[in-house]
């Protein structure tokens, strides 16, 4: 497959070995012209922007930007994290969810010529929200969203922003199994260490899980929400 070719053809990589190795890796983002890039954007989302990374294979750029809702909110006086702040919240949440074996993990993050960017794990694969968009979404998939929400459950780790878009359904450089992905959690929470595995998968399982995020010129901020069950 595509995925093993790439792992074979990575180990190759200096940059590569450093960074999946474990040790202190270097981001390699200096120099780079993002305005040059664009054909390696991967995807948008509400706070930025994510790349391919040009230098390291199996691993990607986010660059937070904030979004045109985020910074009509600002106009309008609601309170809105900052660039460095949203970066510092991201690089926690993927930590804790990564730890949990439910998400890419995060090899570091930087400020530079102004930007705020982390490098994460890349996945190969399609996002949830697409898959069942197109109707492909069948008893093995939600199985593998199942598995995902075990994870987070066995370490007890709840994510505020548990949502279709933000899990992918894919494979990793260094692990060709497929699974589901957390890839943004938003603010992270712990569940409550007393309760069973059980119960405690079953409270992420029927947590709301937001559809719809507009601002309305007079109701201010407007979010539609479902179980996160009647999604999957």
């Amino acid at each position: 497959s595509a995925i093993v070719q790439l792992a074979e053809a990575s180990r190759e990589s200096a940059a590569v070995r450093h960074v999946f190795g474990g040790e202190a890796p270097g981001l390699e983002l200096e120099g780079i012209d993002w305005g040059r890039e664009k054909k390696r954007i991967l995807g948008r989302g509400e706070r930025g922007v994510v790349y391919e990374h040009p230098r390291i294979p199996g691993t990607v750029v986010k660059i937070v930007m904030a979004s045109p809702e985020a910074e009509f909110a600002a106009l309008q006086g609601s309170q809105v994290l900052d660039d460095a702040e949203i970066s510092a919240q991201e690089e926690q949440s993927a930590r804790a969810i990564a730890a949990a074996g439910a998400g890419p993990r995060h090899f570091g993050r930087a400020e530079i010529e102004g930007l705020h960017m982390s490098v994460r794990e890349r996945i190969y694969g399609s996002a949830l929200d697409r898959i069942i968009a197109a109707r492909e979404l069948g008893p093995s998939q939600r199985d593998l969203v199942l598995e995902m929400l075990g994870q987070m459950a066995r370490s007890r780790v709840q994510a505020g922003d548990l949502r279709a878009p933000n899990i992918m359904l894919g494979r990793t450089l260094v692990d060709p199994a497929l699974q589901a992905y957390l890839i943004d959690g938003g603010t992270i929470s712990s569940l409550d260490p007393a309760l069973d595995f059980q119960t405690a998968r079953d409270s992420l399982y029927n947590q709301e899980s937001i559809i719809n995020r507009r601002w309305d010129i007079h109701a201010g901020k407007v979010v539609d929400s479902r179980p996160f069950r009647e999604i999957v």
